[in-house]
């Protein structure tokens, strides 16, 4: 163009130079032209430069808007009014996976399935044709991947100079995880709200000024009052409560102002119907995103049912324990009274013995030396039946007094290595001829392997089957009584069979029970105390074994004792020694006697003296005391001491000759035979313990002992 303006100028000047004539007119009028000329020329420029740089404006705001509406996080497009795209910016083509000459001149129906162009398109035409702006939810279907999303989009018209609507202007932002999140807290809230109606529990909340700002279902229902305390502070319900100790409010209150959590916080409240119910809750604070309280959480329940249960229990409780502080000082009372009655049985029983034994210690010590020195075969007879009259006394007498420690579970047992042959035949030896008298056969079957020694008590074991044989041979009256020993694994079992009357199965119920027989008329036919069986019976099971019957009537029994006995070897201890004749067992050993009975202080000297032993006597502790302090302790081997004495008793006596030669053996022979006695005969020092009658045999090996003799 400044070319042209160029080839102008050179003509019109061209043109002035032929007109001579007019050359001073034409040059004024020229350089005029050319004035305006050159002014337009310049006015020209200027427009062009200005409207290059509005050019670069635009293109550089063109090219900002492009990228700005590229990187906005939502769908922008534009549409004519036929719904054909105008612009996309890259997310909606990203979207599409489309350039954007692929959008330009196309519409929805090339993008979107049939129903979702069809929805859009209605949205379209009400923005095109209303000429406001739409704010809806369009949900839409991507034709090239099947993806459905949740979109909301804002529509806006837009107008020419005339206010001609020619286009729209739309943004869709996806909500898709919105609408997920929202539908997700909508199941929550529904959840909570089931759980909060279908649970006995209600759930509170208050602001951080501790005013209540919700309430659950439940509450009301069980009080009526969620609406009455709604919008009130924990402070001003407080207030008003008169029916729970201050201090235990102004603990609940303490925590929640300082913002610590609490648990199980019982207390009562007024309901609106008037009557009281027991309520325990527990709450925990809650903050807002900056840290500051925001008031506090929580779950209530109602305990009135279990309040009520615990005082129920309580006063249940109370009387209980009234009932067995009262059932207590009963049961004391009636403990003393068995205990004072058991005291005089033991009493009664000690006493008895005592007063039977020494009178009988005089009648068996004489029978026996009557049967020793007498030569008269009519005599003998005499004093051997006095002998078995007084063995048949002694033996209810031991029976009694062992039951009575069975009772109080005193009774001792031995665990000690024995020989069992020797046992089995002492014992067939002490009925042999008891069974020749009554003309039965005694039999003995040793079956099978059975060890010499074992580990047991010898003497309750000799005990329970002396019982068990002479019971056998009592009631047989022809026939015979077989004895059967065998071993089974570690159970030794003893069977003891007679053909004699037998037992109904009746009796057999009442076999073992102590004080009774198989029939009242065996008592008066065959004698006994009632105790025996019951005795061995009781001995057996504390020994770890037991015993069994089986019978029948006028055909005869079998009684069947097992016992636990450990086999073993024969004690080195025992090994055989040489033993003096019996009538010089205890010769040239001295022995002082403490015995205030004079019967008993001559039954003893003769078992003595007729031992070899030479013997002293004196009446009671005291002149025993007396005799070692003018002998001399050196000048006494033993002391055979009484315990019940006048002046001094036999544990008195026996506690001061400890003091005095501590290593001088004191036997007690005494008329008390129960266990206690014992123990306390050994408390007091003494060395050994020999009950009346003395048997001899008893008595000097005993003795032999305790001077180191055997």
């Amino acid at each position: 163009m400044d070319q042209i303006n160029v080839d102008i100028l050179s003509q019109i000047w061209m043109q002035f130079n032929n007109l001579q004539v007019l050359y001073p007119l034409a040059a004024i009028a020229g350089l005029i032209l050319f004035i305006l000329i050159t002014f337009l020329f310049i006015r020209q420029r200027a427009l062009l430069n200005r409207l290059r740089l509005k050019e670069k404006e635009l293109t550089e705001s063109e090219g900002n808007m492009r990228t700005i509406l590229d990187n906005v996080d939502a769908y922008m497009y534009l549409k004519d009014n036929k719904g054909h795209y105008l612009f996309a910016n890259r997310q909606l083509r990203k979207l599409w996976h489309a350039e954007i000459d692929e959008i330009i001149g196309f519409g929805d129906e090339k993008y979107f399935d049939a129903t979702t162009a069809e929805n859009i398109q209605k949205n379209d035409q009400r923005v095109l044709s209303d000429g406001l702006t739409l704010r809806t939810e369009e949900t839409n279907t991507v034709l090239e991947t099947g993806e459905t999303a949740t979109y909301l989009s804002v529509k806006i018209p837009l107008r020419d100079e005339n206010g001609t609507i020619y286009a729209l202007c739309g943004i869709s932002t996806d909500i898709s995880e919105l609408k997920k999140t929202q539908h997700q807290l909508e199941q929550e809230k529904q959840r909570f709200h089931d759980f909060s109606n279908s649970s006995a529990d209600w759930f509170w909340e208050t602001d951080a000024d501790l005013r209540f700002t919700y309430f659950s279902e439940q509450f009301e229902k069980h009080t009526g009052r969620a609406r009455d305390v709604l919008g009130m502070t924990r402070p001003e319900i407080m207030a008003k409560d008169k029916l729970n100790p201050p201090s235990l409010m102004a603990s609940n209150l303490s925590d929640m102002k300082n913002h610590r959590p609490y648990r199980d916080f019982e207390y009562r409240v007024p309901t609106k119907k008037g009557d009281i119910r027991w309520l325990s809750v527990s709450g925990v604070p809650y903050f807002n995103i900056d840290g500051s309280f925001a008031g506090y959480r929580g779950v209530g329940h109602d305990i009135n049912e279990r309040k009520q249960l615990e005082e129920e229990v309580k006063t249940h409780r109370d009387n209980l324990e009234k009932t067995v502080e009262l059932r207590t000082i009963e049961l004391a009372r009636a403990k003393e009274e068995a205990e004072a009655a058991n005291s005089a049985k033991s009493a009664f029983l000690a006493n008895m013995s005592h007063e039977i034994r020494t009178p009988l210690n005089a009648v068996l010590g004489m029978a026996n030396i009557g049967l020793r020195d007498s030569s008269d075969s009519h005599s003998q007879v005499a004093f051997n039946k006095i002998q078995e009259s007084g063995k048949h006394l002694l033996g209810v007498i031991n029976e009694i007094l062992d039951f009575s420690k069975i009772e109080a579970g005193k009774l001792a047992l031995e665990s000690l290595p024995f020989n069992l042959l020797s046992v089995i035949d002492n014992v067939i030896n002490m009925n042999y001829e008891r069974a020749q008298n009554r003309s039965l056969k005694l039999n003995v079957n040793l079956m099978g392997d059975l060890p010499a020694w074992v580990i047991g008590d010898p003497l309750r074991l000799q005990q329970i089957l002396l019982n068990l044989i002479s019971n056998a041979i009592k009631f047989t009256q022809k026939g015979e009584v077989t004895v059967s020993v065998s071993r089974e694994g570690e159970l030794t079992r003893f069977e003891i069979t007679d053909t004699g009357i037998g037992l109904s199965q009746d009796q057999l119920s009442r076999l073992y029970k102590p004080f009774q027989q198989a029939d009242s008329s065996t008592t008066r036919q065959f004698g006994g105390t009632g105790l025996g069986l019951a005795i061995s019976y009781n001995l057996a099971q504390i020994m770890g074994g037991d015993i069994t019957a089986q019978s029948e009537l006028y055909v005869g029994s079998t009684f069947l004792l097992s016992l636990p006995l450990v086999e073993t070897q024969r004690p080195s201890s025992l090994e055989p020694v040489i033993k003096e004749p019996a009538s010089s067992r205890l010769k040239g050993l001295r022995v002082l006697v403490a015995e205030d009975v004079e019967i008993n202080q001559l039954i003893i000297e003769d078992i003595l003296e007729q031992e070899g032993a030479v013997v002293t006597i004196v009446e009671n502790g005291q002149q025993a005391i007396e005799c070692l302090e003018e002998r001399g302790i050196n000048d006494i081997d033993i002391v055979l001491m009484d315990v019940q004495m006048p002046v001094m008793d036999g544990y008195e006596a026996t506690r001061r000759i400890v003091k005095m030669a501590p290593e001088l053996p004191v036997i007690g022979v005494t008329a008390h035979a129960l266990i206690d006695e014992r123990n306390k005969s050994l408390e007091a020092g003494m060395t050994g313990h020999i009950t009346k009658p003395v048997n001899p045999q008893e008595l000097i090996e005993t003795m032999l002992m305790n001077v180191n003799r055997i």
